[in-house]
């Protein structure tokens, strides 16, 4: 989450402005009406159900807005314009969300998609402003299956198997089925750890500050499922 005041900084004429922290230290109210609605009846193919946070040290940035603010699809945003509609889990903290009726299936290709709120430095796709989590996945909110997750990278700005580091596009969140090719963010396969289906995604971050409360750690915008 350090992105988004640094962000906010540039936009302000170096004075940092708008989502930060109170006379108080406290997160500020986060603006409504971000996410895209619909009246579509049926089930959503974006996180539902709230399971477990424990938050680290640095958390408290989007807290005020839970569970709302991780439920549905990702706020409209893009390379360079990253969503503030965020929860941050500060320093190695820990999330759970589930998706209700919705079961996650192993199908062709990816079958999850993490989205946080990175974007590339002066546009540049080698250089992603990424806060990386590890990815774990359960059938039953209590054996967890862990993606590999590379926090090296491989030099070229791409991280594979972590969440965090993959821009969102803009793109139609309703269109179905949910299409990783034009809906950016992080990509997760069943396939890779031998799982037929899933009901709960795990995240742990990895990155995070904890000095740079409340805004510290992984921002999950939304998780989607493409095979369901």
């Amino acid at each position: 989450m350090r992105r988004v005041l640094s962000i906010l900084t540039l936009l302000c004429g170096g004075v940092a402005c708008g989502p930060g922290v109170d006379d108080n230290g406290q997160p500020p109210e986060m603006p409504s009406g971000l996410r895209p609605r619909r009246t579509d009846p049926t089930p959503s193919p974006y996180a539902t159900v709230w399971k477990d946070f424990r938050p680290g040290p640095g958390a408290g940035y989007g807290q005020d807005q839970l569970p709302e603010v991780v439920f549905g699809p990702p706020a409209p945003s893009g390379d360079a314009a990253p969503s503030l509609d965020v929860l941050s889990l500060g320093a190695q903290g820990e999330l759970v969300l589930g998706f209700g009726e919705v079961v996650i299936k192993d199908g062709p290709g990816p079958d999850l998609v993490i989205f946080e709120n990175p974007f590339w430095v002066k546009g540049d796709r080698t250089q992603p402003y990424a806060e990386l989590a590890e990815v774990q996945v359960s059938a039953d909110g209590e054996q967890w299956h862990a993606f590999t997750c590379d926090r090296v990278g491989d030099g070229r700005g791409q991280f594979p198997g972590c969440a965090g580091w993959r821009p969102t596009s803009g793109f139609d969140p309703w269109a179905a089925p949910l299409d990783p090719g034009t809906s950016g963010g992080d990509a997760f396969d069943l396939a890779e750890l031998g799982l037929e289906e899933a009901r709960y995604v795990k995240l742990i971050d990895l990155d995070g500050d904890p000095e740079s409360g409340p805004t510290a750690g992984f921002d999950l915008d939304a998780i989607g499922v493409v095979h369901h």
